[in-house]
């Protein structure tokens, strides 16, 4: 199947080109735009939100490496599990200062905001990517408010967290955002741009998803990518074994049956009839 979503990725695959397995969907595109709004427009906080499974991370790193091409100061941090202390010593590490471990946390603190200030005096923004945001504690939420209120700081954050933790942010956060990025899931297009784009099985088989089979991805996934990736794979390897030269609606079905039967709870989505 030939789709349109191809030719309009080529800008962005040049900017992601040295991670060739991210695919740039029509929901990635749009958010990836989005966010370079987010830096152009010099605002202070955006939130991105997804399912599990539908990318948000890989938008960050992504974003992040693309930030660092274009010489911006941008830092990538998970939140899940962080404290106050490891926060601010995560932070001062990806910013790039290099601070002894028996530091406290004030002067962590005090060590971040002197460098964004020495980079806004060389007219430099630094981006703050944070990811899992809705599973950071109170006093980490407490510490990033204090840095995103400081007038005058060069800093622009972007949260990602999932859609349905989002409240977990807290009713300030969700205010200051300027910005609500939403990660859209694959479509049916996307998806058959998706494999389109794949690489041909280590085994040299070539066999392909014909229309039915490509509704049914979207049907069971859900169109979240990390789903459609894994039972893609295992689709295709059910095809070699069984020298199978097209993969219709049937053998993703029967695939996707026996993987729940194996597994220990069925995947995030399910669309089984």
């Amino acid at each position: 199947m030939k789709s349109s979503v191809v030719d309009k990725q080529t800008e962005l695959y040049e900017k992601i080109a040295d991670t060739p397995r991210v695919f740039a969907s029509t929901g990635f595109q749009e958010a990836f735009a989005r966010l370079e709004f987010v830096v152009a427009a010099d605002h202070s906080l955006a939130i991105v939100t997804g399912d599990r499974g539908s990318g948000r991370s890989t938008l960050l790193r992504e974003f992040a490496r693309d930030a660092r091409r274009r010489g911006d100061t941008a830092c990538r941090l998970g939140l899940w599990g962080c404290d106050e202390r490891s926060w601010w010593w995560n932070l001062a590490i990806g910013l790039g200062t290099n601070p002894p471990w028996s530091e406290g946390d004030f002067l962590l603190e005090y060590r971040v905001r002197d460098h964004l200030q020495q980079q806004r005096l060389l007219g430099r923004r630094t981006l703050l990517l944070l990811d899992d945001a809705d599973q950071a504690g109170a006093a980490v939420r407490n510490s990033l408010l204090r840095l995103i209120k400081t007038p005058g700081q060069p800093l622009s954050v972007i949260l990602a967290a999932e859609t349905a933790g989002i409240m977990r942010l807290g009713t300030t956060l969700l205010q200051l955002g300027q910005l609500h990025i939403r990660l859209e899931a694959w479509t049916v297009t996307d998806i058959a741009a998706y494999l389109e784009q794949t690489p041909t099985p280590r085994d040299g088989s070539s066999a392909e998803f014909d229309d039915s089979a490509v509704a049914r991805l979207a049907e069971l996934t859900c169109g979240l990518p990390r789903e459609i990736t894994q039972l893609v794979e295992w689709v295709r390897l059910a095809a070699a074994i069984e020298r199978c030269p097209q993969i219709d609606r049937l053998m993703v079905d029967e695939v996707f049956h026996q993987l729940c039967s194996t597994a220990d709870s069925q995947p995030a989505c399910t669309g089984a009839s």
